[in-house]
């Protein structure tokens, strides 16, 4: 636990964090009355508070599901270890990635103010240098019909019920757009407008393609994806949002108990008693 920090015999986490940014993981043990016990792995992560009153989240590979689909074939990729992109000849698009993020534990009655998706760039096709020296990747929300990641291929968004070239019906306008080079690494992708439609559309699903332009021939990148053995390098969607009304809702509170909880903000605490 974090210096400050402390988990009583009873289960009651306390205590107000030295200032860290980290990422700590400890083991709980809860024993029964008939001393039957069982362990539970668990992390605590600590980030600096945001200004202003806004508060952050960074949703993981637990709340993704991803795939890619290939030009005119019926092959669901939605178990591999990567996600793709490849233009094929005069800019045609052959590999486009589709990820859908649940961002359900959001709270009700707020304003997403930054939204950001991050993905690592780790290979070129093999025996190539992927192409151009930089390559400008896309990406777009995803609305109707959405895809059901595990099923769906360039030919249908479910498995049986036919779309539009992998998607293209279902795709808006670009949101941003990055250019990736031949250095492998994270980058990144406002998704601001995409974040806030599909929270504002009162699922909380937000569907988005990744997709090269056609400003590139015979060229490709590919990532991470939710499915890779390298947690650490998964995607991630990072959001800040404004309570409009009230507090975050905080984490439930001991019964008959006095501690310091963590309530929402990243960094900072509040206290029930």
């Amino acid at each position: 636990l974090p210096g400050g920090v402390s988990l009583s015999s009873s289960g009651v986490l306390s205590g107000t964090p030295d200032n860290v940014a980290a990422t700590f993981n400890f083991t709980v043990r809860v024993t029964d009355a008939l001393s039957v016990t069982d362990d539970q792995a668990l992390s605590l992560t600590i980030t600096q508070a945001l200004p202003g009153g806004q508060y952050s989240v960074t949703f993981d590979y637990n709340n993704l599901q991803d795939t890619f689909v290939v030009k005119d074939a019926a092959t669901n990729h939605s178990t591999d270890n990567l996600v793709k992109l490849y233009t094929c000849e005069l800019g045609t698009v052959c590999n486009r990635t589709i990820l859908r993020w649940d961002m359900s534990a959001l709270p009700n009655n707020i304003s997403i103010t930054t939204a950001t998706l991050e993905m690592y760039f780790s290979q070129f096709e093999p025996d190539t240098n992927g192409g151009t020296a930089s390559y400008n990747a896309y990406v777009y929300r995803m609305t109707t019909p959405a895809p059901t990641i595990s099923t769906c291929t360039w030919l249908t968004y479910d498995g049986s019920n036919a779309w539009t070239s992998g998607g293209t019906n279902a795709m808006s306008a670009y949101e941003s757009v990055t250019a990736i080079g031949q250095s492998f690494g994270w980058f990144n992708w406002n998704v601001l407008e995409s974040a806030q439609g599909a929270y504002a559309n009162g699922g909380k699903i937000l569907y988005l393609a990744l997709d090269s332009g056609p400003d590139h021939s015979w060229s490709n990148r590919e990532f991470i994806s939710a499915n890779n053995a390298s947690t650490s390098l998964r995607p991630k969607l990072s959001i800040s949002y404004t309570q409009l009304t009230g507090p975050p809702p905080a984490p439930s509170v001991p019964p008959q108990g006095k501690g310091k909880f963590k309530a929402g903000t990243k960094g900072r605490w509040r206290s029930f008693r």
